[in-house]
């Protein structure tokens, strides 16, 4: 499948997303710490049908699946970044994590792609996650 067809996907994926996740939020209803567990608990319910649907829109459960490990490490690198206070950045925050998500999975699962731009890519994205603790350690001071 091509790449092009796969951030396509992952994007309006990711347009679903926000939303549903939005909705779960409001479902709980409590913004208090004695319902982080359910809110929490929901949104990673609904985040995990988002992806599961994934499956048969890009016809590969291999690129589902490192799609998926792409996109949790874009996320916990993205929580170095301040919040916005604008939905639509959020939105679009969301859009393009899911579809950086889906090219780099793409990519990696292409035949096109040789052992070593693979591990490079890999490395890449593992060292997201130091820059990211860094980042919010010189921000934060902890």
């Amino acid at each position: 499948m091509g790449v092009w067809r796969v951030v396509g996907v992952y994007a309006g994926l990711g347009l679903l997303w926000w939303p549903a996740v939005r909705l779960t939020r409001r479902a709980v209803g409590c913004g208090d710490w004695d319902c982080l567990a359910y809110s929490v608990g929901l949104q990673a319910i609904v985040t995990l049908a988002v992806l599961a649907a994934a499956i048969p829109l890009v016809k590969s459960v291999r690129t589902a699946v490192v799609a998926a490990a792409v996109l949790l490490v874009i996320r916990a690198a993205g929580e170095a970044l301040p919040s916005w206070p604008s939905r639509v950045v959020e939105v679009l925050a969301a859009c393009t994590a899911f579809a950086t998500a889906g090219a780099i999975a793409a990519y990696l699962t292409s035949e096109s792609a040789s052992g070593k731009r693979r591990l490079a890519t890999g490395l890449g994205l593992v060292s997201l996650l130091p820059v990211a603790l860094a980042l919010v350690w010189f921000r934060y001071g902890l």
